[in-house]
């Protein structure tokens, strides 16, 4: 497992720490531009969910047909995968030309942010299409586990970010300083070179093939399948980011400070997860290629020995992370109130990120295995009830602020841990293989 680990340990670190400076570049260039951006971003996210929802079941399902030997229906996996979310691409496009200022209404956004938010939303959500064809590459190496080849690409991503931000957010030259806008542009040219990049690797290091040949004639069971793990697992996706989008509209009641400071805490706070993350990553292939095999007992041994190591790590380094936040937001340059927020928020993450750890690797050994519903419909549950429900009680009725949103947070992800620790030790997922 280690083996598999570590690359996708350090893509995801690399693609953390830039944005982080992707931040730091952004909040030197204006502190409205932060919270700007992070609201677009919020946008961005709710709509971009149905690229991630066929990624992952491209991912399930690719990892059971190589556990069952099934070689053959790949090549279909691959070729219907593309297609479907190249089309999906144009439908979040046209989505975002029509609907992006009703978004940031029902955000309550505030009115410096609307402007710089509004730019950055129509030029990253324009290219798109790059997106959804980069998250259905990389699932299909990272099912294959050629993580490495993740790892590789998003060096050069990342590079290729950071250089396009120093150059168009402040100016180089005879380039004028760009602000938001330079700073899409810079997502949209790093995207493009990762996608060509993963689409070369994939024609002569995976030896696979797109081909409209594969869809004649017409998978239609194969794109039931994909469906039937891609729907739920969209929903449940498109539910958390609607909670979120609620819960935005809380924090920036709170005022500007409140959501800089979720922007900043987020940001730094994913380091804490980062090990995690990946272990749970390479844990839902392992356990679908294991249940493709129907050896259930080795899959049982490696979700129960990741849960371990990755709750032990994730907490500590939240530990860590909330010593060090005063130090590190002075590099963002924050002001004092934001700071005062942000200290107060770390402290409950030590305790979210320890629920987090349990809750994000069942689900994902969950959904490797097949037992797709059961933590989709427990995942919606906690959204409503938990983050949006008690986020409201707590930060708005008891005026709790920012504080009591991420108080809220943190029981819904310890709540959903334990649901989900126990329903992995009842077996129930042994009897939901798809391939």
């Amino acid at each position: 497992m280690l083996s598999l680990v570590w690359p996708i340990f350090v893509e995801l670190l690399l693609q953390m720490l830039v944005g982080n400076i992707d931040q730091l570049m952004v909040a030197r260039y204006s502190q409205d531009t932060v919270g700007a951006i992070a609201n677009a971003n919020q946008v961005l996210n709710i709509l971009l969910l149905v690229f991630s929802m066929m990624s992952m079941a491209t991912a399930i399902l690719v990892a059971q047909s190589k556990g069952a030997q099934n070689h053959q229906q790949l090549a279909v996996i691959y070729s219907l995968s593309c297609m479907v979310n190249l089309f999906l691409s144009l439908l979040v496009s046209l989505a975002i030309f029509l609907f992006g200022d009703v978004f940031f209404r029902w955000m309550n956004v505030p009115e410096v942010f609307i402007v710089p938010a509004r730019e950055y939303l129509r030029i990253v959500g324009s290219f798109c299409f790059l997106q959804a064809l980069f998250l259905t590459f990389t699932s299909i190496f990272r099912s294959n586990q050629m993580m490495r080849v993740g790892m590789i690409v998003s060096i050069v991503v990342n590079i290729t970010n950071v250089l396009g931000n120093a150059v168009l957010i402040n100016g180089v030259g005879p380039l004028p300083a760009m602000g938001v806008k330079g700073a899409a542009i810079a997502t949209n040219i790093s995207r493009l070179c990762g996608t060509a990049m993963l689409v070369y690797l994939f024609y002569h290091k995976l030896h696979g093939r797109i081909c409209l040949a594969h869809l004649r004639p017409f998978p239609i069971q194969l794109l039931k399948k994909l469906l039937a793990v891609g729907i739920p697992s969209g929903g449940e996706s498109l539910s958390y980011s609607v909670a979120q989008l609620v819960v935005m509209s809380f924090i920036n009641s709170f005022g500007p400070d409140s959501v800089t400071a979720r922007a900043y805490c987020n940001t730094i706070a994913s380091f804490a997860v980062l090990y995690c993350l990946s272990v749970s990553q390479v844990t839902q292939v392992l356990v679908g290629h294991e249940v493709g095999a129907k050896r259930f007992d080795a899959a049982d041994r490696i979700a129960k020995r990741a849960a371990v190591s990755s709750t032990l790590v994730t907490t500590v380094c939240s530990a860590i992370i909330c010593l060090m936040i005063q130090p590190i937001l002075t590099l963002f340059e924050a002001t004092p109130q934001v700071k005062a927020l942000c200290q107060t928020v770390m402290y409950i993450e030590i305790v979210l990120q320890f629920g987090r750890s349990f809750n994000m690797l069942y689900i994902r050994a969950l959904q490797g295995a097949g037992d797709i519903r059961f933590p989709i419909t427990i995942g919606i549950l906690g959204n409503w009830i938990t983050v949006v429900g008690l986020g409201y009680l707590f930060g708005y009725i008891l005026d709790l602020g920012l504080p009591g949103v991420w108080v809220a947070m943190a029981m819904d992800e310890n709540i959903r841990g334990l649901i989900f620790i126990f329903r992995w030790r009842s077996g129930r997922w042994k009897m939901k293989v798809l391939a």
